[in-house]
């Protein structure tokens, strides 16, 4: 028998090839078009809507308390903390509860791309696996699990939020059939998100607020009573003050004992101060919110401190650039490998242990605070 020895194929030979398929691969090339044609045709379009968001120079003195040290306000915030900002206004961008206010505004139940659709593998899962209670009918969206559920489902799926790097500015895209249905979710998440952040900083700068208005009350009251107490003194002992100050603009009087009583009361009151500065730190770090504490990092409010307590402030912003960073890591996987990818596995884990020491030092510096 004799054999052919191997060599590649040629140009004429592929030529040679096509003119036996010929009719094969023009059919299927023609196959091929059609349907291309058809689902162009038939599939529906889908429009996205495009906003930007830009973040402004945030205040090292967000709570109002550094004009009490008499610090300048509105320094530009470095590149960590626009970082953070950045990541935290589009995690909340991202957020259920957002999600949530936007679909009942728009009543976007209604919307073709939030109602059930039939999914073979969905139908089978469901038969398989055990499901939970059924919504309650009549119902309203908060008090449906499984609705919620679908609809924030949908909400993410169609939903990109992406931070444009190097700067201040944060993408929002949504997708949906209709392209006033995209637009308007896209301008009411725009909206919601302003909303939130003045509502955010409003309430946590009111709640130190009146707390302050309470100390600095009791300050006057016991400012009231030394100067009654000094009345008094000066009735009994029958020093009186001569008229005129001196270059400081202190009163003339006729003996050193009074001077030596007014300066520790003068020494008292600023005592009474700094102990309401540092009770403002203890008030704002027993919160645990991480992003107010972080915020006293470099502020004068922070250097009045003891130097444990700036340590951990500086540690506290470092685990949560840290905490941002990996989170963007994860959910970057998450979207491109899947849940089951082993180093979003790792990633998590670490991400859990980051959130741990979070918390343990922000309740280590609540007790240097309170300490203080």
């Amino acid at each position: 028998m004799n054999t052919m020895p191997d060599r590649d194929p040629t140009l004429r030979d592929l030529l040679r090839i096509f003119h036996r398929r010929k009719r094969a691969i023009v059919v299927t090339v023609l196959a091929v078009f059609l349907l291309s044609i058809c689902a162009c045709v038939f599939m529906t379009r889908r429009y996205t809507a495009t906003g930007v968001i830009q973040l402004g120079k945030s205040s090292s003195d967000s709570l109002g308390l550094d004009s009490l040290m008499g610090a300048a306000s509105g320094g530009a915030s470095d590149a960590l903390s626009v970082n953070i900002d950045l990541q935290t206004q589009a995690n909340i961008l991202e957020s259920d509860a957002l999600a949530l206010k936007v679909v009942k505004d728009l009543n976007l139940e209604s919307n073709e791309d939030f109602k059930p659709h039939f999914n073979p593998i969905g139908w089978l899962m469901a038969k398989v696996s055990p499901s939970g209670p059924a919504d309650p009918a009549h119902a309203s969206l908060e008090d449906s699990p499984a609705r919620r559920a679908m609809v924030t489902k949908a909400f993410a799926r169609n939903l990109k939020v992406k931070v444009t790097a190097g700067t201040r500015l944060l993408e929002v895209d949504f997708t949906n059939r209709d392209p006033k249905v995209a637009a308007a979710v896209v301008n009411h998440l725009v909206q919601a998100l302003i909303d939130y952040t003045f509502q955010t900083k409003f309430t946590a700068t009111n709640q130190v607020s009146q707390w302050l208005e309470g100390q600095l009350e009791d300050l006057r009251k016991q400012s009231a009573q030394l100067q009654a107490r000094v009345v008094s003194l000066q009735q009994g002992s029958g020093i009186f003050g001569v008229g005129g100050t001196d270059p400081q603009g202190k009163p003339v009087i006729y003996s050193p004992v009074l001077d030596r009583l007014q300066q520790s009361t003068a020494q008292l009151s600023q005592a009474q101060m700094n102990k309401v500065l540092k009770a403002s730190i203890a008030e704002v770090a027993n919160t645990g919110n991480a992003e107010m504490i972080s915020q006293l990092s470099g502020t004068s409010m922070a250097g009045a401190s003891g130097q444990g307590v700036v340590n951990s402030l500086a540690l506290i912003q470092n685990l949560r650039l840290q905490e941002t960073t990996l989170q963007s890591q994860i959910d970057q996987d998450a979207s491109q490998f899947g849940p089951a990818y082993p180093k979003l596995i790792q990633e998590r884990a670490s991400l859990k242990g980051l959130q741990e020491s979070l918390h343990e030092e922000i309740h280590r510096i609540a007790e240097r605070s309170e300490n203080d």
